[in-house]
């Protein structure tokens, strides 16, 4: 069963494409810029575009971190794309550094400036997906859209036994998926909203968990 899914606008992400992909999908949906009545949301999308030192000043302003952590801790699902995955890790470098949400361990970081591979990395690439019911109907080794120049190396989560991630290779591996281990916490630094088939698949799983 499709369950309603609330897309949080902090002013920094791509929240019309987001609520576009729900709408082709027949999903109920709902914009909202804070978290103050969480009894009625179960499903919350965080979307992110821009900056992450950015991004989190913003979301400090608005009082949003503690309200997020509070949300989460009540198992309710939380899907962040993009730089909206990236401040749920501890720190990125990116605008001068600052501590993201830490929601998982990692430092998000400038990708790697070798093979001399364009940066920011744009258009498809491949997931090498984990086992997940995020991740169901949808084939090994999928394309996804991804418009980025900072991410989580893949090192930095090895070792982390309880954490699903999937892996994509550009200049070096980055973490292009996560997941915590109590399945309510996501993390997808592609668009899935701009992924066409694979990217609804993964929507609409986030909408049926």
């Amino acid at each position: 069963m499709k369950k309603k899914i609330h897309i949080l606008d902090c002013g920094f992400g791509n929240i019309e494409s987001v609520k576009n992909a729900l709408d082709y999908l027949e999903i109920d949906n709902h914009i909202l810029d804070n978290l103050n009545n969480i009894k009625n949301i179960s499903h919350l999308i965080l979307p992110g575009v821009g900056n992450f030192n950015t991004c989190i000043d913003i979301l400090k302003k608005k009082e949003l971190i503690h309200q997020i952590k509070n949300y989460v801790e009540k198992k309710n699902f939380l899907l962040g794309i993009c730089v909206g995955m990236q401040l749920l890790f501890e720190y990125g470098d990116e605008g001068g550094g600052t501590e993201g949400i830490k929601l998982f361990k990692g430092n998000c970081k400038r990708l790697e400036n070798i093979n001399n591979l364009p940066l920011p990395h744009i258009g498809f690439n491949v997931v090498k997906k984990p086992n997940s019911l995020m991740w169901k109907d949808i084939n090994e080794n999928s394309n996804f859209y991804f418009v980025h120049e900072y991410g989580i190396d893949e090192n930095q989560l090895k070792g982390e036994a309880d954490i699903k991630y999937g892996v994509t290779k550009y200049t070096n591996k980055f973490i292009s998926y996560v997941e915590n281990k109590h399945g309510n916490i996501f993390g997808a630094q592609f668009h899935p909203e701009k992924s066409q088939s694979n990217g609804l698949k993964f929507l609409r799983n986030f909408s049926i968990l």
